[in-house]
């Protein structure tokens, strides 16, 4: 698995695992982020990397799980492939959305 996969893998794993690092603004920069990305593994990694340089608790858990040799989705350490997805824009999109709940309806205030 390339670096830049392996980047996706690991961010998509952060999205899974601690949706609580990330904003609600942060869902509308990366949704747009990725919208105007190309469906290439490495410009799409890059374009992640760099938009976590600028969101410092985001980007230190990346790089600690990057260096801890785990990949997503296993407790042994080496490294063992993650498990097979497709990398692409979709991927990215459908894992940003499913991070964040969806925001609930106002409480109606109509009477019956």
């Amino acid at each position: 698995m390339s670096l830049h996969e392996q980047t996706l893998h690991n961010f998509i794993h952060l999205l899974q695992t601690q949706p609580s690092l990330f904003l609600p603004k942060d869902r509308a920069e990366l949704d747009h982020l990725i919208a105007d990305q190309t469906d290439d593994t490495k410009q799409l990694s890059n374009a992640i990397s760099t938009w976590c340089e600028s969101h410092p608790e985001i980007d230190q858990a990346l790089f600690d799980l990057e260096s801890s040799g785990r990949a997503p989705g296993t407790k042994k350490t080496g490294n063992v492939p993650p498990p097979d997805i497709t990398l692409n824009k979709q991927t990215l999109r459908n894992a940003i959305q499913q991070s964040f709940p969806p925001s609930s309806p106002p409480p109606s205030t109509s009477k019956p």
